[in-house]
């Protein structure tokens, strides 16, 4: 089941064979069902209430659920090298936000879920050359959230952090 608050895209949905509602996944609403498993895949930076979507996924999920939430990374090196080479960073301009591990906990504490973990998504590059290269940087510098392009949080219902 999904949810979205675009009417048309979600009738074509339905259509064929999706089951999806119309609801602002930052409100109130309660729709009457409880998940294993909540995913919000690219979706918290481009939302004005992150709270909200999150504490709406909480009420949603079973007690022993899981909310999994993707976002991009801002400190991964493309985004930094894009910000030095043209003085600004033009990403993707839906974007309202960023959200880091720092700041996932905090919107946890606000939604009152808990943050049971998070991961990083790493990339090494598209050919061998950049791979390479690096895996020497790594070596050199050690783990770094330089070569993190997403994180993955794992958000569970009630508050523990």
């Amino acid at each position: 089941m999904g949810v979205d608050i675009l009417v048309e895209e979600v009738s074509e949905l339905n259509k064929l064979g999706y089951d999806v509602r119309v609801c602002d996944a930052t409100s109130d609403a309660d729709l009457n069902e409880r998940f294993d498993v909540i995913y919000i895949g690219d979706v918290i930076e481009h939302v004005n209430d992150p709270v909200g979507l999150i504490r709406f996924a909480g009420r949603h999920a079973r007690p022993d659920g899981e909310i999994i939430v993707s976002t991009p990374s801002p400190f991964w090196w493309r985004n930094i090298q894009e910000m030095i080479s043209r003085n600004t960073y033009i990403g993707n301009v839906d974007h309202v936000r960023w959200v880091t591990p720092v700041n996932a906990l905090e919107i946890a504490h606000r939604a009152g879920v808990s943050l049971k973990r998070y991961y990083t998504v790493e990339t090494e590059g598209n050919n061998l050359m950049r791979k390479f290269a690096m895996r020497v940087i790594k070596r050199l510098i050690g783990r770094t959230e330089l070569f993190t392009w997403a994180y993955v949080y794992v958000f569970g219902p009630g508050a523990e952090n």
